[in-house]
């Protein structure tokens, strides 16, 4: 007796939840801009997310940057409880870490640190090293008009992910040895800049 495939697929058309119009996509898959209403989102499973997206330009120039370039930014606060390791010189933080330990233990309406991950195809060298520098340095930047970006290859959550490993990255670089090492890394309010550099 022969059995019938009666699966099929379904093709489904996205479109902007607020506008009803078939939204951009310069980053298909994750990321969705509706240039009606400018309106972000990303897409989990089979639904769309609200996601603030925000163009923005880089004034001065930076290394291994160029074009327009999707970030998950978020308000950080990093809580150091213990870094132990082999040498006298422990106390020393590096400028990234001392960046994001809160002064205050708690996050205040206004925050002067944002972590940047970037979320195109980069080596994880580079993106660690990239994501250290905006996160230290904390670029002025401009408003930009939308515009076609690099597509997205990280979701929100997985940028979570990613900013654990830059901090520990950072960690791992310095010259002591660390043998123990606990924090938390709090993220908050997920966004994605598309930041323009020259």
């Amino acid at each position: 007796m022969k059995e019938e495939n009666t699966r099929s697929i379904k093709l489904v058309q996205l479109r902007c939840p607020q506008c009803g119009l078939t939204p951009w996509t310069f980053g298909p898959d994750i990321i969705y801009y509706c240039a009606d209403c400018n309106k972000g989102y990303e897409l989990r499973g089979e639904t769309l997310r609200d996601v603030e997206v925000e163009f923005r330009q880089n004034p001065g120039k930076v290394q291994g940057a160029k074009g327009n370039l999707p970030f998950w930014v978020f308000e950080a606060r990093l809580n150091l409880m213990l870094r132990e390791t082999t040498s006298a010189m422990s106390s020393m933080l590096s400028e990234f870490t001392n960046m994001l330990i809160s002064k205050s233990g708690s996050f205040s309406r206004k925050t002067d640190t944002i972590f940047y991950v970037p979320a195109f195809d980069l080596p994880m060298s580079d993106l660690a090293s990239l994501g250290r520098r905006l996160t230290v340095h904390q670029p002025l930047l401009e408003e930009h008009s939308p515009g076609e970006f690099e597509k997205v290859v990280l979701h929100s959550d997985d940028a979570v992910k990613v900013a654990d490993y830059i901090f520990l990255s950072t960690e791992i670089e310095k010259p002591d040895t660390v043998v123990r090492l606990k924090y938390t890394l709090d993220l908050k309010h997920p966004r994605l800049f598309i930041i323009n550099f020259q």
